[in-house]
């Protein structure tokens, strides 16, 4: 009961459903469940799986980067916004976090979080190009919590995920919907003029050709690589092509010698780092800080966002913040590369050398994304945060197993 809960949870969280189905908002999902599934999770552990969880790879780290945030608060631009941020917003995050490794303890379990997150591509891109329309030649989906450049970079870091149900048999029912799900989202990462998005694309396009991460056959990398340019050619008239050749003019680009744009964010962001190299300027309070220091500097006070997923981590959190937040980017990365090189001819080994090859591949084209946007905090990292956690602990436990098998067979056999 408390997994099949913990995955409506997850799908509330990262699919929305709330936004698109506006009848479900009244009912506050998000909430509601975020109250009762923690819940749930940790009394049905009685305790013992609450002291294994700490155990776990990656669990102290994260935890600690939460402890620092917090211990930013009171150096904070703004302590109640920190304080709110810390404790009624990213407090879900690390719930989140704790859950999804107390429930997900099988391949069973793993596969079927896949699907979730399968499922989320499709509603977002799916109902995405059904219900949204075009604004300014960028293209906007339903509800009001994603951009154009969010949409671009939710959908690539769930995008990968689905190839799990295209290269492996799980029913035909999961096979269409990852499909449709994957031919989708392209099309609508064409249409936002993202241009992280389209950057984003292109490398995700290139690592599946060109390199073994997720383990596809050559079969299913032509049938992407057909699907792709089909589908570029088939809405050609509808992409802001201009928009995506800017980046060959990059040097007269707005955000390179406007004022307000990113190159000028990210060198006020650094001034503002070696001001307050420790704690930071205080979750969520990068746009305060850099208004009042344009105000102190005779400049138009605008507060605006990082653009940057890392700059926004170590100028809010301070130094110490980032270390730990990049450790758990390297951990994650390690962890999954570990599970996608596992030594194992058995079934379920095979599965889960697939998702450890999809997880590194998604983390990968998520980080360059990243690298364009204020996420930093985002549920998404946090999700490739657990996965790296879970497939840990999964594969630990497999190569125990395939070395006890080996040690009963030497003890069992008999030369003759």
């Amino acid at each position: 009961m408390s997994f099949k809960l913990f995955c409506l949870w997850a799908f509330v969280l990262i699919g929305r459903p709330q936004d698109l189905f506006i009848i479900l908002q009244p009912l506050r999902p998000a909430l509601a469940l975020t109250a009762i599934v923690p819940s749930l999770a940790f009394l049905n552990t009685h305790g013992s799986g609450l002291s294994n969880l700490f155990k776990m790879y990656g669990v102290k780290r994260y935890l600690l980067f939460y402890f620092v945030m917090i211990l930013g608060i009171p150096f904070a631009y703004h302590r109640k916004v920190a304080f709110d941020f810390i404790f009624l917003t990213y407090l879900i995050n690390i719930l989140f976090f704790l859950v999804f490794l107390l429930e997900v303890n099988s391949i069973k379990r793993l596969k079927t979080v896949f699907f979730i997150i399968c499922l989320s591509a499709f509603l977002y891109s799916f109902f995405g190009l059904a219900k949204g329309s075009f604004s300014q030649g960028r293209f906007f989906i339903y509800g009001a919590m994603f951009d154009p450049n969010d949409i671009a970079y939710v959908l690539l870091s769930l995008l990968p995920l689905c190839i799990f149900y295209v290269v492996h048999n799980e029913g035909l029912l999961k096979k269409v919907l990852a499909i449709a799900a994957i031919g989708a989202s392209i099309v609508l990462i064409f249409l936002t003029g993202s241009r992280a998005g389209i950057i984003g694309l292109i490398t995700l396009f290139l690592l599946i050709l060109f390199t073994k991460l997720g383990r596809i056959k050559w079969f299913y990398k032509i049938a992407f690589l057909i699907i792709f340019f089909t589908l570029y050619f088939l809405y050609e008239d509808k992409i802001n092509v201009e928009r995506y050749m800017t980046l060959t003019e990059i040097e007269s680009d707005y955000n390179i010698s406007d004022e307000f744009g990113r190159m000028q964010i990210w060198k006020r962001a650094y001034q503002l780092i070696t001001e307050n190299p420790l704690t930071g300027v205080g979750a969520n309070c990068f746009p305060m800080a850099l208004g009042y220091l344009r105000q102190e500097l005779f400049l138009i006070p605008e507060w605006q966002a990082a653009h940057n997923s890392y700059i926004q981590i170590i100028t809010e959190t301070g130094l110490i913040g980032f270390i730990l937040f990049f450790a758990l980017i390297a951990s994650s990365l390690k962890s999954f590369l570990h599970v996608k090189n596992l030594k194992t001819t058995t079934k379920e080994g095979a599965e889960l050398k697939t998702i450890g090859g999809l997880l590194y591949l998604g983390f990968i084209v998520h980080l360059i994304t990243a690298f364009f946007l204020s996420q930093g905090y985002s549920i998404f990292f946090t999700l490739f945060f657990a996965f790296s956690a879970v497939l840990n602990n999964l594969s630990l436990n497999m190569e125990e197993g395939l070395k006890v098998e080996n040690e009963n067979y030497k003890r069992s056999y008999k030369p003759i």
